[in-house]
């Protein structure tokens, strides 16, 4: 086996996600040292950019990684947080991964990786270990902006805070969000955790921003359309996604052509039903 879903030197698939989102709920994303309005007359003021509310790439990876460590646990499968402290190079390999690393040898760097590292950490990154994703930022052009008023919760006491009125910006139901994924060498069933990490999204397994609790965050895709470059061929009128590498967890999967055009959010989840039992099926046996 050559490790490509670890490597960053070859390329053999490349993968784009595109998907319109729509806000279901109010949307917010907090600015914290971010730009900010000094004639809005909210205290807690929405991320911008250029006057446009924008949800950054970080976000989105941080999302899909939280939503996907439920995915998979949910499927018996171990993985790890991703912080600082709870990352699987973090339990045990850090001093000898980057020891092979510093001496050049690169073939035992990246075994130990493999062995080691959850579906988490290959697919999202970790340390010393680059993401196999990219997420772009989403601006929201056209987006109404709303303010309200909360009462605000003291975090360390878990009760109504001092001053206990905070006015909140956020994105109004109705917006259309953009949202582009970016993959490098995913093997099919990377693909599939993938889908049902967006299906999550889109049936409100999981919420976007902040205030959830609050009923905020709830979004669905409008449509979404994936382009595979790299291990594919045509079969039967049908499209064959091939393995990338000799991964004994992956496997060849057909799927119908009219999964690659842009479809609305309920025929791409049923075209995409095969790489769902692709993911739902392999006998993923690491960290080790």
């Amino acid at each position: 086996m050559q490790y490509i879903f670890l490597r960053k030197d070859v390329v053999k698939r490349r993968v784009t996600v595109s998907a319109t989102l729509v806000a279901e709920s109010p949307l917010r994303v907090g600015s914290g040292q971010g730009e900010t309005d000094p004639a809005s007359p909210a205290k807690l003021q929405l991320l911008k950019l250029n006057g446009v509310p924008v949800i950054p790439g970080s976000s989105w990876k941080g999302l899909f990684r939280s939503t996907g460590e439920r995915v998979a646990r949910g499927r018996g499968l171990r993985v790890c947080s991703g912080l600082s402290k709870e990352n699987c190079v973090r339990e045990g390999i850090k001093d000898e991964l980057q020891e092979y690393l510093k001496e050049g040898e690169f073939w035992e760097a990246l075994a130990l990786a493999w062995d080691k590292l959850c579906l988490n950490c290959k697919l999202f990154g970790t340390m010393s270990v680059r993401s196999q994703l990219t997420f772009k930022d989403s601006v929201l052009k056209g987006a109404r902006t709303g303010v309200r008023t909360i009462v605000a919760i003291s975090r360390t006491e878990g009760a109504v805070a001092r001053g206990a009125l905070a006015t909140v910006e956020y994105v109004e139901p109705g917006a259309e969000i953009p949202l582009e994924v970016l993959g490098t060498n995913l093997p099919n069933y990377a693909l599939g955790y993938l889908v049902l990490i967006l299906r999550e999204l889109h049936t409100g397994g999981t919420q976007v921003g902040g205030f959830k609790s609050r009923g905020f965050g709830f979004v669905r895709v409008k449509d979404i359309e994936m382009r595979v470059e790299g291990g594919v061929r045509e079969e039967g009128g049908r499209i064959v996604l091939e393995k990338v590498d000799e991964d004994p967890a992956d496997r060849e999967v057909y799927v119908e052509k009219a999964l690659f055009s842009r479809l609305d959010a309920e025929k791409f989840f049923k075209y995409a039903e095969p790489l769902v039992e692709v993911f739902e099926h392999a006998e993923i046996k690491y960290p080790q």
